[in-house]
């Protein structure tokens, strides 16, 4: 009796990323090129490790800062990017404004249009390479675009450095708005506010989620604001609606307009960890140094109980709302969490819930079934499916991807 097996939902398959040439055996690593032909951009980086519904989510070129200078007669700019791939990066300007003249490595470029806009573009193959451009124009203009991809900016206009250049969502840069320049003391108005609050889950590896909300006014300006993580944690995605950076030191430096944002850090644990320490920010934070924390426990995995702390009321906090159903306490420079673990893995798990459709069809002798399941649901407890004699498994799949097949025992 044969009998293939279909399963469907009983766990999720992740898509593993290509080993790095380092890893790959010495006899193979000259056909690795050969390897990836066509595919080259399946070593670039995983976007917060994480894949999306369809294809990995991947980047394979990265900016630096943009660097531009603007008068009344032109404007320069210089810009590194660092590419993992070959790929076609966008330069400053956009399609009513390209540059007049462009340079990769101080050799002339190429420029080639790009997207649905078909602004100006250059192909750039792996590597780090230093992009500079030239514009030229009757009088100052009032904006210019700059590509979305680029985050931070150093501005001069008309020989003084803007501190904060006003942009727009769409990318648009103003050149003639008014921006405190640098050296320029701030204005009495100037007030900056620094609300922090942290989510740790209790995940393999431990995620932490760091929000930041700025409450600011006055001028536009660039500040550098305090370390960002604990020690132990590394940064593995960073959102922001305003020009950010995380610096090597730990530390974001932000450009800054008045208004009121939030910018959501996460991060992942080195490795396993019991104690977290809140150090000294050593820069701009919160007011007193303080922040808020919850805790989101994860009981299938382990038991934990929190000591060092003391919680309060969350609904008493300005913590999102989203987070008030979680375990809170303020955390203080100098102040630490324990986590005292009192049991791993889950004791009680609940049952697991699958449905069987089955389909039989009598063989051709008489002597027997060939037998085909189809079985959803999901699994909490058994991981391992297995077929009962007399039946001989034929084939297994899940979500249309054939499974290897093996035995236990003799």
């Amino acid at each position: 009796m044969s009998a293939p097996l279909f399963v469907a939902a009983l766990a999720a398959l992740l898509t593993a990323a290509p080993a790095p040439s380092r890893e790959v055996p010495e006899p193979l690593r000259p056909w690795v090129g050969w390897a990836l032909h066509g595919r080259e951009r399946a070593t670039c980086t995983l976007l917060d490790g994480r894949e999306s519904s369809g294809e990995p989510t991947r980047r394979c070129a990265w900016p630096s800062r943009l660097s531009l200078a603007a008068d009344e007669r032109g404007g320069r700019f210089v810009q590194t990017w660092h590419l993992e791939a070959p790929e076609t990066v966008p330069l400053p300007g956009g399609p009513r404004r390209w540059p007049v003249a462009a340079k990769i490595d101080g050799a002339p470029a190429a420029l080639i249009p790009m997207g649905s806009d078909a602004g100006p573009a250059v192909a750039l193959a792996p590597g780090d390479h230093q992009i500079s451009g030239e514009f030229l124009w009757d009088s100052l203009p009032e904006s210019l675009l700059v590509p979305l991809e680029t985050g931070v900016l150093s501005l001069t206009v008309r020989g003084r450095a803007v501190a904060l250049p006003s942009r727009e969502a769409d990318g648009t840069l103003w050149l003639q708005r008014r921006s405190r320049t640098e050296g320029q003391p701030a204005t009495e108005g100037d007030r900056l506010e620094v609300t922090v609050h942290r989510l740790l889950a209790d995940e393999v590896p431990m995620r932490l989620v760091t929000r930041v909300e700025l409450r600011v006014s006055g001028t536009s300006r660039e500040v550098l604001l305090g370390r960002a993580l604990p020690a132990g944690f590394v940064a593995s995605a960073l959102e922001a609606p305003l020009p950010t950076r995380l610096e090597s030191d730990g530390r974001l430096r932000v450009q800054i307009r008045p208004g009121t944002w939030a910018l959501t850090l996460e991060a992942r644990s080195e490795g396993p960890m019991s104690k977290l320490a809140r150090p000294d920010p050593e820069g701009i934070w919160s007011d007193d140094g303080g922040e808020l924390w919850v805790f989101d426990a994860r009981p299938t995995l382990r038991e934990v109980a929190l000591e060092g702390i003391e919680l309060i009321d969350p609904n008493q906090t300005d913590l999102p709302a989203d987070w008030k159903k979680l375990p809170s306490f303020p955390m203080v420079v100098g102040g630490a969490l324990s986590l005292v673990e009192h049991r791993r893995g889950d004791s009680a798990p609940p049952a697991d819930q699958l449905s069987l459709k089955r389909e039989l069809w009598l063989d051709f002798d008489g002597g027997g079934y060939t037998v085909r399941d189809h079985i959803t649901g999901t699994a909490h407890r058994a991981w391992r499916l297995e077929m009962t004699a007399p039946g001989v498994l034929g084939r297994a799949s899940v979500d249309g991807e054939d499974l290897l097949i093996t035995r236990v025992g003799p």
